[in-house]
Formats: C-alpha cells, sequence, structure tokens
C-alpha cells in the first residue's frame, strides 16, 4: 500500500489524514491525473501551442519555443506555461526537448517570456457544468480589460492586445488548434518578472509574524504595504456598479458588460465536486437580500452533495443548526428595505491569495494578477485580505477619512463582514458562527438581577447584576427546522460518510 495519494495541486496525502479529511479526497485525487493528462498533451502538441502563440504576438513560429515543464506553475485553477519569444529562429541543436531558457547569443535574443494561462477543466467543474471553462475565461478577460482601463494604478498583467481595442474573433494560423486549447480555451498574458516588478510576496515579507509585529519591526514597509493594499481597494471603489455581478466579455461584440454570476473560489470548488449549481452563470442581482438567500443555498446543496460533509450525526445536526442560524438571522444583516440594499456596489478583488501579489524590496505593491474572482460586491462583504488584520490595516493604511474605509469600519464593527464570509466560505461557516455571529443572538452569560437579601444591613455588592451561563443553543432541535425531511437527510449523510471512508481504502490498495 502506497506511502501517500497526490491531490489537485500536487501536494500529497497519507491514508491517516485522507481518512480524517473533510475534503474531497476521492475529487481531488481525479483531478491531479487530469492536470497530468493535460500537461502531457500539451508537450507533445507544443509545435501548434507555439504557432498559436505566434499569431497572438506577432511572431514567427520558428521563433517561439514552449517553455521546460519543469518551469510551468500549476495555480488553483490554471496551469501556466512559460512561452519564449526569440527574435530570430533558434538552432536546430538547441531546439532538443528541454532546452527552453535565457538568452542565447548565437540563436537570437529571447524577450521576456510570454505566459499561456489554460484553465484546468476539472478544477473549474466543466465535466459537471459543462460551459464552466468558457465562463471562467470571459470573466477574467473581462477583468483585466476593466482594469486596465479603470484602475491602471492597480498595475495588472496585460493581455497580449492593445488597449483599448475591439475584442472580437481573429483568425487562426492555418491548421487545426491544438486539441488540449480547443477543449480549454487560454489567455496570453504578459509575463511580470525582473527587477521591475520585483516577488511574490510570501516569497518578500516575512511570514512568521502578526501584522503588528511587522509593523514594530519594519514600520515604513508595512506602512508601504498597506496603504498599497488601501490605494487599490479604494481605485477599484471609485467605480460602482448597479448590480451584484462579474464582468464579462461579450464574444458577439468585444464589448464589456456586468452579465455574469459572482462566482467565488469557493463556489467553483464545491461545483467541481459535485455540487449543483447554485447561480447560473447569467444571473447578476439588484439587490444583497436576493443574493444573500442564493449564498445560503450554495451552502445547502454543497452540504447535501459533499460525500464527507458530516463526519458523524453530531457534526451533522451542527452544521444544519447552523444553516438554520443564519437565515434566521440574515434580516439582521442584510435589511430589505435598507437604503444600501440595492446598491450601489462595489468591485471586489475576492481572492485575497497572497501569492497573487508582486512586491519590491520596500514591500511596495508592483502588480497583481488572477483577476478571475474580481465581482461587484455589497459593500459590507468587502474586506482586506485574510492574511492582515483589520484593526492593523486600519491603523497603518486607512488614516484618511473615507466614505470607504467608514463603511467598512462599521461593518466590521456590527459582523456584518463575518456574515458574508460565513455564507461565502465552505471551510469557515462553522467556526465564524460559532466565534464571531452566535454570541450576538446567543450571549453565553446573561444577567439575572441584582442578588439582594432584604434581611441584610450590609449594601455590599447589592447593586451588582448577577451573571450565570446562559442555557446551551439547543442544536438538537435546531436541526430540524432546515427540511422537514432532515432525520432522513443525516441518515443519507452518514452513509455517504462510510462509502467515502469506503473509496480511500480502495484507493489506497488500487495504487499499491
Amino acid at each position: 500500500m502506497p506511502a501517500t495519494i497526490y491531490q489537485a495541486h500536487g501536494t500529497s496525502i497519507n491514508r491517516e489524514d485522507a481518512l480524517a479529511s473533510e475534503k474531497n479526497v476521492i475529487a481531488r485525487n481525479s483531478q491531479f491525473y487530469s492536470l497530468v493528462h493535460l500537461s502531457e498533451r500539451l508537450w507533445r502538441d507544443r509545435p501548434a501551442v507555439a504557432a498559436l502563440v505566434a499569431m497572438h504576438v506577432g511572431a514567427r513560429p520558428e521563433c517561439v519555443e514552449m517553455g521546460d515543464p519543469k518551469i510551468w506553475k500549476r495555480g488553483g485553477f490554471n496551469l501556466v506555461v512559460p512561452m519564449i519569444v526569440r527574435d530570430k529562429e533558434p538552432r536546430a541543436e538547441d531546439k532538443s526537448e528541454g532546452r527552453d531558457t535565457g538568452t542565447d547569443k548565437a540563436s537570437g535574443q529571447a524577450a521576456p517570456p510570454v505566459l499561456l494561462r489554460i484553465p484546468l477543466p476539472a478544477k473549474v467543474g466543466e465535466v459537471q457544468h459543462p460551459g464552466s471553462v468558457m465562463d471562467k475565461l470571459r470573466c477574467e478577460m473581462a477583468s483585466y480589460i476593466w482594469m486596465q482601463r479603470h484602475c491602471p494604478e492597480a498595475v495588472a498583467a496585460w493581455l497580449r492586445k492593445p488597449v483599448p481595442s475591439a475584442y472580437l474573433p481573429v483568425a487562426l494560423p492555418p491548421g487545426p488548434v491544438p486539441q488540449p486549447l480547443e477543449e480549454t480555451g487560454y489567455m496570453i498574458l504578459e509575463n511580470l518578472s525582473g527587477a521591475q516588478f520585483g516577488r511574490q510576496l510570501p516569497y518578500v515579507v516575512p511570514r512568521d509574524r502578526p501584522l503588528h509585529k511587522l509593523c514594530d519591526d519594519e514600520p515604513v514597509k508595512t506602512r508601504n504595504l498597506c496603504r498599497d493594499l488601501s490605494r487599490i481597494m479604494l481605485s477599484l471603489a471609485r467605480v460602482p456598479q448597479p448590480r451584484i455581478g462579474a464582468f464579462w466579455v461579450c464574444l458577439a461584440d468585444g464589448t464589456i458588460r456586468l452579465n455574469g454570476r459572482p462566482a467565488t473560489c469557493d463556489m467553483a470548488i464545491s461545483e467541481s465536486e459535485g455540487a449543483a449549481r447554485t447561480i447560473a452563470l447569467d444571473t447578476t442581482y439588484a439587490s444583497a437580500d436576493r443574493y444573500v438567500a442564493d449564498l445560503a443555498r450554495f451552502h445547502e446543496l454543497g452540504f447535501r452533495a459533499r460525500p464527507n460533509a458530516a463526519l458523524d450525526k453530531e457534526d451533522a445536526q451542527l452544521q444544519m443548526a447552523i444553516m438554520v442560524a443564519l437565515r434566521a438571522v440574515a434580516h439582521h444583516f442584510v435589511d430589505a428595505g435598507a437604503a444600501d440594499n440595492c446598491g450601489p456596489f462595489l468591485p471586489y478583488l475576492s481572492d485575497g491569495n497572497a501569492g497573487n501579489i508582486l512586491v519590491d524590496g520596500d514591500w511596495h505593491v508592483t502588480a497583481i494578477f488572477d483577476l478571475e474572482w474580481l465581482f461587484a460586491a455589497p459593500v459590507a462583504q468587502l474586506q482586506p485580505p485574510l492574511w492582515l488584520t483589520w484593526d492593523s490595516i486600519d491603523h497603518v493604511a486607512l488614516q484618511e477619512d473615507t466614505p470607504l474605509s467608514d463603511a467598512m469600519e462599521a461593518n466590521w464593527t456590527s459582523e456584518r463582514t463575518w456574515f458574508y464570509l460565513a455564507l461565502s466560505s465552505v471551510d469557515g461557516m462553522t467556526h465564524i458562527y460559532n466565534r464571531r455571529l452566535k454570541r450576538l443572538f446567543w450571549p453565553a452569560a446573561v444577567e439575572t438581577g441584582a442578588d439582594t437579601d432584604g434581611g441584610s444591613d450590609e449594601k455590599a455588592d447589592t447593586d451588582k447584576p448577577h451573571q450565570e451561563a446562559a442555557p446551551a443553543l439547543p442544536d438538537e432541535a435546531l436541526y430540524q427546522l432546515w427540511q422537514p425531511d432532515a432525520r432522513a437527510i443525516i441518515a443519507q449523510k452518514l452513509i455517504d460518510r462510510e462509502q467515502h471512508v469506503a473509496a480511500i481504502e480502495r484507493l489506497f490498495e488500487d495504487k499499491a
């Protein structure tokens, strides 16, 4: 029996951890082999891929080479392949497999590589929900174009197409499109590398200390980082939108429209692992309350679909009770009659991955990339990246009074931001509810008034209220309000869990 099996990102997991994991280990192992298969096909078809890239960058096919697979990069939802563009054809002896890098004085000067960015169908739910790849590409392309036009100070990787331009279909080079790219689609982006852009943030900013400690040790650099992140958020907020949704490239006329659904990476993960699609691809929202209702439904459908959503009966009851509670308290956080319920809504980079941010040696943000999860959101949903703390970014960066900073501060104080985070996060719902939201409506202790004794002449402490522990919230009763057949659903989830565990055992046995 093998010690480990592979997961979607190329990481591995052993049998003990796989059996204890709340992730869909089976689906993620299958996604890994799908990625391997795609990579092999791309490498096999590299001459045709090079010809296609050459057409886009205005070079001769013989002047474009595919980078060695060792320098390819895998993200959560994409495969990124460097394509080397030379100013003249390389020597025949240098075109052997794997020789692809750098400046070669004999074969011509190599320009900085362009990046061929390919969506991973298995990771975006293309098998379960056909059309997901095209939707992802349309939204991501539109996000890059929109950012370049409306927020140029937030430097993003440029599409290999002049701006402004008509983003319309073009004639492809002679011959068939390489099959992998025909199935997945692709984008070609400039390569953000070299001294101009610095490095990805996790390789520059220490991750072993919280931000307030960094501020003590590196006050100037920390201030640079927080101010630049704040300016990007404010830059996006200067262009409010009338609906909640994502930008789309309209293939018929090349225009950018707010016609896409407000998808998040959690939605893509859930759908790629079998959950039903909660929000249709062309759905946008004119009000926050309707959006919140569909986010709650997203959790409910995901719970039904995940084979290991519940570890045992008590876990299932707790999760179902939390989903009931979140629907019950939604009106407290999102008032259908409030002025901000119908907008305006602000563009928001919902993927706070630090690896998507490039910084220089002084921690100034030089560029951002991976804009696939940008959408117009309610102000209460906006938050700084999760690897920062609000207190710190507010103290260091948002010292100027702005309507956005005031609104965000109010939403953190009222816990509205945590409410949105609970609804949009698959893994965080239970923890956020228990630690941040439950206490607002079900405090751990209650005041019972002063404990006085009429026969006592002493007045010591008689005016102080007495605190007693509040009774526990009855999850075992609350969960039954989730569905009329809640007990039957729990029974099915326990069967699903048993079958999932058995499938993991078989997977390890088959790999032996």
